[in-house]
């Protein structure tokens, strides 16, 4: 009977153990909490799975644990499994041709990039759109001179 208690307690300070910078939470149904990455939104979820799925999920998805730091991008999550700090993305300051960036703004999460090639030209002639979050391009209106991702501020 004392192996067990024995065997519980230590069972239970393994599921609290630091990793990756967060703490793991393990329940007694053998599920750990973890930050589900949905790469088609963008954003994590928390999400309890079985113990034997974990390291599975952080293989091959950018997950982590809630208050830790992502295995794949290295994104640090708060408790809710909310980044910490998210990273900035800014229009490339010229594209492909070497056209300088015209007009530009951020709108719901997308970067919108003009390159005119004269000025006074339509801002919608040539222009390029990214994903704010994470920088990659959405869409090549500039006969293909977008270049592939925004650039980290």
């Amino acid at each position: 009977m004392r192996k067990l208690g024995l065997c519980s307690i230590v069972l239970y300070l393994l599921a609290v153990l630091l990793v990756s910078g967060g703490f793991a939470t393990v329940s007694a149904k053998g599920k750990t909490d973890i930050c589900h990455f949905d790469k088609d939104s963008g954003t994590w979820k928390l999400i309890s799975v079985g113990n034997p799925a974990v390291a599975a999920h952080f293989r091959n998805h950018d997950d982590g644990y809630p208050g830790g730091t992502t295995e794949q991008s290295g994104t640090e999550l708060d408790e809710n499994c909310e980044p910490a700090s998210q990273p900035a993305f800014v229009c490339p300051p010229e594209d492909g041709a070497g056209f300088a960036l015209g007009d530009h703004n951020a709108d719901n999460d997308i970067l919108f990039c003009s390159y005119p090639a004269f000025e006074g030209e339509d801002p919608l002639d040539f222009y390029c759109t990214y994903d704010a979050t994470d920088g990659h391009l959405v869409a090549d209106q500039d006969v293909g001179f977008c270049p592939a991702n925004a650039v980290l501020e």
